[in-house]
């Protein structure tokens, strides 16, 4: 069990620093959140949700995607090891 919690982690952090993977869903949340806030405002003038209940939401949705990123970056970083950007695009072509 805690080894596969650690090869989790690892998939998740792609070899960085937790603190690392954390700062960027919180960066990503809270860039996120404003922006829905301001388009929110803008288009919706009486918009009844919180802005700190908006920059939650963003953030979840943040983490998600930061995860789901890093391991998708692992991952194909393990199996299809590329020598540069090209040689992906070459593949995918």
């Amino acid at each position: 069990m805690r080894k596969t919690l650690t090869n989790i982690a690892q998939l998740i952090s792609c070899r960085d620093s937790w603190w690392k993977v954390i700062t960027e869903i919180l960066i990503w949340g809270i860039l996120t959140g404003f922006v829905i806030r301001f388009l929110l405002d803008f288009i919706i003038e009486e918009f009844s949700l919180g802005f700190h209940h908006t920059i939650i939401i963003a953030t979840v949705y943040s983490a998600v995607f930061v995860i789901l990123g890093r391991v998708t970056q692992t991952l194909t970083d393990r199996y299809f090891p590329f020598r540069d950007h090209y040689d992906l695009l070459y593949q995918i072509l």
